[in-house]
């Protein structure tokens, strides 16, 4: 019995001890049957645990290739997200409005190409200059302190402002700015979206277009009113003629009335030339245009002037160089070269020297006219209105103030420009730029040729 136990006791965790009592109080029968069921509890939770370790292990391998696919998700919406993030800092940096975002303490944090750029060209930033990152935008943007100071309560009440025209002070002149400021709600802190776009070419079509408007209307009524003064003008000068005509055959003309009577006939024809002039600008010739060389016109311009010039001892130099032809309206582009030639003959009273060249732009496909003077020069606020219908800084009596007004009218019919550069004290250059049409006729001075002209 106690062989029997130790060998039961081997294989059972009981121990040989605890089989060996068991045999020797239970007996043979119940000794066997204690076994047997132990024997099967023992094969059952082996078969449980088994079984478990197999639920187990599938279950880690589910876990295991749902993981996995997790992980592939995760990657591909990570990929998607980068994607997105990309594109949609693509498409920020090519939107033409500056956009910058501001943390809640007014400081940049981001910004899109064109903001720098934008910048660039005011001078406020240049290519080699420090990030604008971490900059304060009222340091750099001063003259939108309006916008800055609605930043806090952009951020607190979660509503959108807006600017519609604000100026701004730059380096390279005056602008004019349409800003929108916005909040941009993030989890880790609130920041603003600040939009800016430059409308100064904007606004300054649109006040062409109101100019446009003034002065159509103001052509329309000066046409009326020049057309109105013609006949009583001319009735005037009628009249002058046969009373002069009168006393001279009464032999009653005396020095006296023979002088009040020229006077008389010397306004009426100033005031026929101002109605000339202002019936030119409000109804613009509707000659045709035809093949022109531009120098024959300014040949023709200047023997116009050359008395008038030698009179105030001022000297004409010219360099006309050889020129395609121009497709213009000769008349009418004749009468604006005059009109800027007369413009600096009278700007130099005490002598000086009058400069008149051309020349021709191959690539641009575009033939110059330069006139300048060495006259007094146009003070700076008045560059922008010489251009203006009537305006003038000749004293009264003196000049209508239409000339360079129907030489700008003239030259833009014909597809031209002109400009316009002045310094006090050292005088004015225009230059008209037309289209080129066709080759150069090369009966002309070379190029460099400057020549006094007679």
């Amino acid at each position: 019995m106690a062989v029997l136990g130790a060998a039961f006791g081997l294989g059972c965790p009981l121990g040989g001890e605890v089989a060996g009592a068991l045999l020797a109080k239970a007996g043979w029968v119940d000794f066997a049957f204690l076994t047997w069921r132990m024997w099967y509890e023992l094969a059952g939770a082996v078969t449980v645990l088994t079984a478990l370790g197999a639920v187990v292990g599938h279950l880690l391998d589910e876990i295991a290739a749902h993981s996995e696919q997790l992980e592939c998700r995760v990657r591909e919406r990570t990929k998607e997200l980068q994607a997105l993030t990309e594109f949609t800092e693509a498409v920020l940096h090519r939107i033409p409005s500056a956009v910058l975002v501001t943390n809640g303490q007014g400081r940049i944090v981001w910004a899109n190409q064109s903001a720098f750029r934008l910048l660039r060209e005011w001078h406020l930033a240049t290519d080699g200059s420090p990030s604008l990152l971490g900059q304060s935008g009222l340091t750099l943007l001063p003259d939108l302190s309006a916008v800055w100071a609605q930043l806090a309560s952009v951020l607190k009440d979660g509503q959108v402002r807006a600017f519609a025209r604000l100026p701004v002070n730059t380096p390279s002149g005056r602008k004019t700015v349409r800003c929108t400021l916005a909040p941009l709600r993030r989890p880790d802190a609130d920041e603003a979206v600040l939009i800016v776009d430059d409308i100064t070419s904007e606004e300054q079509w649109q006040q062409q277009l109101v100019q446009s408007e003034k002065l159509a209307a103001l052509g329309q009524l000066s046409a009326g009113i020049a057309h109105e003064l013609r006949n009583p003008l001319s009735a005037i000068s009628t009249a002058t003629y046969c009373l002069t005509q009168a006393l001279s055959e009464q032999n009653a003309l005396s020095e006296p009335a023979q002088r009040y009577l020229t006077v008389i006939q010397r306004n009426v024809e100033r005031a026929q030339r101002i109605i000339t002039s202002v019936l030119a600008f409000a109804r613009p010739s509707q000659a045709e245009a035809v093949p022109t060389d531009l120098n024959e016109l300014v040949d023709a311009a200047l023997d116009i002037i050359a008395k008038e010039a030698e009179r105030r001892n001022i000297v004409i130099r010219t360099a006309l160089t050889p020129l395609p032809l121009v497709r213009c309206r000769p008349d009418a582009i004749k009468q604006a070269v005059l009109n800027i030639l007369l413009n600096a003959v009278q700007a130099m009273p005490d002598g000086g020297t009058l400069t008149v060249c051309t020349e021709h732009d191959a690539i641009a496909k575009q033939v110059r006219l330069i006139i300048a003077d060495t006259g007094h020069g146009i003070p700076p606020e008045h560059l922008q209105r010489i251009f203006d219908p009537f305006f003038t800084t000749k004293p009264p009596g003196e000049g209508t103030g239409l000339g360079l007004s129907i030489a700008r009218t003239a030259i833009e019919a014909d597809g031209g420009r002109i400009l316009v550069e002045s310094e006090i004290g050292k005088g004015s250059v225009f230059t008209i730029v037309l289209p080129a049409e066709v080759p150069a006729p090369m009966h002309r001075e070379p190029v460099g040729a400057w020549m006094a002209h007679r």
